[in-house]
């Protein structure tokens, strides 16, 4: 064995120390009270959506994914919740290596040391595995970061300019958390998706943006004019808002052409001036997902590669 082999062992061992200590002192930081009085209302919340339709919306790999992932997380979602297999395969980047490093040299480049630092740094809530002990984030935290760090350099636009926004598809909450966190400007954050994810969404952005500033929105009457309000999507065509930014990410790609159809067409957006989307290509598993770069073309949309992940694209407007 050589040095060289010996020094790159001791390295990876003491990263490895060294965030598992950091992911320590994360978990010690969770307010394990707040965390179960809020799970006991879990299971209201979802039913409070019970036996709205999905069918016309979504797709059969969704329909699967959200099948999955209720029984990973019945009656209520696990402490641990980001460490279930199904949730880590659909809305938890955790690659590392170069895609990684190719994602915090973009970061620091365009937002700095400090304020980097400010944004990255992760909540305990899920336990997120985490990448860089020193800032003390997930590499889903920086792949998110990404995309707000990739449309502000290339439209020039600053994101916390804008006071409403509407994201298609908010996994468990962390790019909205995200969005407060760089803007104090935001009046309204609307999320819309299924109504399993508009629950865990909920119970997530209720522990760390505050129970307060977070409703849930089912059709009935006005929606809230101000906060956090979560959308399932059957009620979408009661949905009656403007907004200055729609943000999809992969969601809107991964949905049935007749949501793409209502979001793009018959709703215009939502009336939105800016729209930050990623998308793949049609595949086997989503032949329609292909869709989006014509549709984002036609709304005058620039088209470009996501760069770390083939066959992945950006439209920026």
């Amino acid at each position: 064995m050589t040095g060289g082999t010996i020094a790159a062992m001791s390295q990876s061992l003491l990263e490895s120390v060294t965030l598992g200590l950091a992911q320590r002192r994360l978990r010690a930081q969770l307010d394990t009270r707040r965390w179960r009085a809020l799970t006991r209302r879990f299971p209201g919340v979802l039913a409070s959506m019970e036996g709205m339709d999905l069918g016309p919306w979504v797709t059969p790999l969704w329909e699967g994914f959200n099948a999955k992932m209720l029984s990973a997380i019945e009656p209520v979602p696990p402490m641990r919740f980001l460490r279930e297999s199904v949730i880590r395969r659909s809305m938890f980047v955790d690659v590392r290596g170069a895609w990684l490093q190719a994602q915090m040299e973009l970061l620091t480049g365009h937002f700095g040391a400090e304020q980097l630092r400010e944004l990255a740094a992760e909540t305990p809530v899920g336990d997120p595995p985490l990448c860089d002990a020193s800032l003390m984030t997930s590499h889903n935290t920086v792949h998110h970061l990404a995309h707000l760090a990739r449309y502000e350099q290339h439209t020039g636009s600053q994101l916390a300019a804008c006071s409403t926004v509407l994201e298609w598809g908010g996994g468990y909450g962390n790019l909205c958390r995200l969005m407060h966190r760089m803007s104090s400007e935001l009046e309204r954050y609307i999320i819309v998706d299924t109504p399993l994810f508009c629950a865990l969404q909920w119970l997530y952005l209720s522990m760390t943006l505050g129970e307060d500033r977070v409703s849930l929105w089912t059709g009935n009457g006005d929606p809230p004019a101000t906060g956090l309000v979560i959308v399932p999507v059957p009620a979408v065509p009661e949905l009656d808002v403007n907004v200055d930014l729609l943000i999809s990410t992969w969601a809107l790609s991964e949905c049935s052409p007749l949501a793409q159809d209502h979001v793009s067409g018959a709703r215009d957006w939502f009336g939105a001036v800016r729209l930050l989307l990623a998308f793949q290509a049609s595949n086997a598993q989503l032949p329609e997902a292909g869709r989006l770069d014509a549709i984002a073309r036609n709304a005058d949309c620039d088209v470009l590669p996501v760069g770390v992940i083939d066959d992945n694209f950006y439209a920026f407007r």
